[in-house]
């Protein structure tokens, strides 16, 4: 780990979660609606159809978008929790982290390359409440990388605390 010097951090977590990481947001998952929603700030009304239509022929797109978390990041995550909490258990890890964390995420994927932002998102989001209470605690993603490994895909997440 790449850590400044001064940091004093204790190692309080190395877990192993098992499949190939699935990441919260991708294109796919993005889906425009049909209603803009649109207020007016100067009337405080919402903005009419011939204003739309106006704003449409524009070029802008009307639609806002919705992110829709697919079932399989679903599936993923809970499977990924109940490795985490198990393995903590385990190791006596009963309680989430208040402290600022360092983490380090190297992810073994099969199939298309996942989108490295979007993996440390899920990691962040998916150990939530486990290890860490907010993943605003998090301070570094140092070494996190993703390798393609068809025979084995699994996500290796160390965590330090500082002290």
């Amino acid at each position: 780990m790449n850590f400044n010097q001064d940091d004093k951090l204790k190692l309080i977590a190395r877990l192993t979660l098992a499949g190939s990481i699935r990441a919260k947001k991708n294109p796919k998952s993005v889906v425009p609606t049909r209603n803009f929603g649109g207020i007016n700030p100067k009337t405080g009304k919402p903005y009419s159809r011939s204003w739309m239509f106006n704003f449409k022929g524009a070029g802008w797109q009307l639609a806002s978008p919705k992110i829709v978390t697919e079932e399989s990041y679903t599936k993923w995550q809970d499977s990924a929790r109940t490795d985490a909490l198990v393995h903590l258990y385990q190791r006596r890890f009963l309680k989430p982290t208040t402290k600022p964390v360092h983490v380090k995420m190297i992810a073994f994927y099969k199939g298309p390359k996942p989108d490295l932002s979007g993996s440390l998102e899920s990691i962040g989001d998916c150990l939530q409440g486990v290890v860490w209470k907010d993943d605003s605690q998090i301070v570094s993603w140092d070494g996190s990388r993703l390798i393609h490994d068809v025979k084995n895909p699994r996500t290796e997440v160390t965590v330090w605390e500082e002290i």
